[in-house]
């Protein structure tokens, strides 16, 4: 254990130096492409909510939404795994069609994971509503996404159930880690893209560990925040309109300039954790099977006598 944590800390630090080169560009990238791939769908459901169809037009719009934002979120991902395969001479030239197919099943999966989960906890929340134990939008308004810390303003029943709900998230995001290193690792051009659930749960409980530290801190930090704002500050600065208000405000000062800068950082080192600790899981599982594929078919050339001495010497 000890020496799979070491491999993951100092795979972190080789995937870091690598994302931050890369994060600025496919942010902006990514970003940009989500748009204009999300413009003509919901600028359709948008029309169709005007007609009426609004319940519908909402829900398909937030599952679009959801589904692509996720990908980007998920090709990050597997860019950071592919990183740290490189960093351990397992890497190839990726098939790029490959790469926007698996980041698009695994959106999917996840996206509707997360929609399936969430719908449960709003069951339960909307029969506590009901049944008067919580008013329903009195909760909600004490939520607010930039203070993480607002969510213990909460009913105690509410917060248990977005607890739970929280909880199995992080499982579920913990139990696939391994499996997206491995379809990352089959992203190559000749390579045999593994089962989608290849190693599901590997290693669980140091995933789920990774998992809930380092997605903890990200939001606690608004680390996403910072990142998101790199194609708005960019575009920004190509329309000639200068740093937004906002960004002036945070490096007015040296100090402001140093702590911006330094929660980044760490923010993409935290995220170049969780992805080692997923490459690293996967290259540790696909070892471990391949040496005990090599021990069955050394197995099956051994010689029938020297096995048959073998078998008596075993049971006496």
């Amino acid at each position: 254990m000890f020496s799979y944590l070491f491999r993951t800390f100092t795979l972190s630090l080789s995937i870091f130096w690598r994302m931050v080169l890369v994060i600025p560009v496919y942010v902006t990238v990514a970003i940009s492409v989500a748009f204009g791939a999300l413009f003509v769908p919901v600028s359709g459901l948008m029309i169709a909510g005007a007609l009426g169809a609004t319940a519908f037009a909402i829900i398909v719009t937030t599952a679009l939404v959801a589904i692509v934002f996720t990908m980007v979120s998920i090709i990050a991902n597997i860019i950071a795994i592919r990183a740290g395969l490189s960093a351990r001479d397992a890497w190839g030239m990726p098939d790029l069609v490959r790469l926007i197919k698996v980041g698009f099943q695994y959106s999917l999966f996840h996206t509707f994971a997360a929609l399936f989960v969430l719908s449960l906890a709003g069951g339960v929340l909307i029969v506590l509503h009901l049944t008067g134990v919580v008013v329903g939008m009195a909760e909600v308004n004490k939520i607010n996404p930039n203070d993480p810390a607002s969510l213990l303003a909460l009913h105690p029943a509410v917060l248990t159930i977005v607890g739970i709900a929280a909880a199995i998230l992080y499982i579920i995001l913990a139990a696939m880690q391994t499996p997206l290193a491995a379809a990352a690792h089959g992203v190559t051009m000749k390579a045999h893209q593994p089962d989608f659930f290849y190693g599901f749960g590997d290693r669980f409980f140091v995933q789920l560990i990774v998992v809930v530290v380092t997605n903890t801190l990200l939001a606690v930090l608004q680390v996403y925040a910072l990142i998101a704002a790199i194609p708005l500050v960019l575009l920004s600065l190509l329309n000639g309109d200068g740093l937004p208000v906002y960004v002036r405000v945070a490096l007015q000062s040296t100090d402001g300039m140093l702590l911006t800068g330094g929660i980044l950082l760490f923010g993409i080192w935290l995220f170049s954790l969780l992805n080692a600790a997923a490459t690293q899981s996967y290259l540790d599982l696909a070892a471990r099977r391949e040496r005990e594929a090599t021990a069955v078919i050394v197995a099956q050339r051994a010689d029938p006598d020297e096995l048959r001495r073998l078998r008596d010497a075993r049971m006496k």
